[in-house]
């Protein structure tokens, strides 16, 4: 059972990912998967990167520098659809050959910009994770983010609502961490009853 978890930047989509870890599924991570393509000299990406943007987004010791390049693509959407195409089918193809080769045969996979980019149709189900703006903006000012930068990548999603509407499961977020977790308890039971036949 592979399974797609979605939602806004700062909704809470890596502290879900730790509930189901505990409740027993094989946890996957988008932004994860990025960071191994940035090291991976193998994958091509630093050197696409250098050729792109040259050696201003990589730091001392030659390592992409993620904040730069984040500082490039969520101020302009022409470099940003650059990198996304880029990554996206690497991203895609490691995480499923994870699921594949997992004993555990019950994936959730986290990706920021699952409907942005089209990949509803590789899972069993998808799940979004919502908060309202304010919290949502609250949790991101936390992480020493400006309104202004917060606001710019906002702006490059979907909305949190536009993401439950087209999800088939949503879990809101407003509370802590109790609340998450027993939202997340009742959707494995769901998802497992609904779609475990499928495995």
């Amino acid at each position: 059972m592979f399974v797609g978890l979605t939602g806004g930047t700062g909704c809470g989509k890596s502290t879900a990912l730790e509930c189901f870890s505990s409740l027993g599924w094989k946890t996957l991570d988008a932004d994860g998967i990025c960071y191994e393509l940035y090291g991976d000299r193998n994958s091509g990406v630093a050197e696409a990167i250098r050729r792109r943007w040259g050696d201003r987004v990589f730091s001392g010791n030659g390592d992409v520098d993620r904040k730069k390049v984040a500082d490039i693509v969520f101020r302009s959407r022409k470099e940003r659809l650059w990198l996304n195409s880029l990554l996206h089918p690497m991203v895609l193809e490691r995480a499923v050959k994870e699921a594949r080769k997992s004993k555990n045969r019950n994936v959730i996979f986290a990706v920021p910009l699952l409907f942005e980019a089209k990949w509803e149709k590789e899972f069993d189900c998808t799940v979004s994770i919502w908060t309202d703006r304010k919290t949502q903006y609250q949790r991101l000012a936390k992480r020493g983010w400006s309104l202004e930068e917060i606001e710019r990548r906002c702006k490059c999603q979907i909305t949190p609502d536009e993401k439950m509407e087209l999800a088939d499961f949503a879990i809101i977020n407003n509370g802590g961490i109790d609340l998450l977790y027993q939202q997340c308890k009742i959707l494995n039971k769901d998802i497992r009853k609904n779609y475990g036949k499928k495995q």
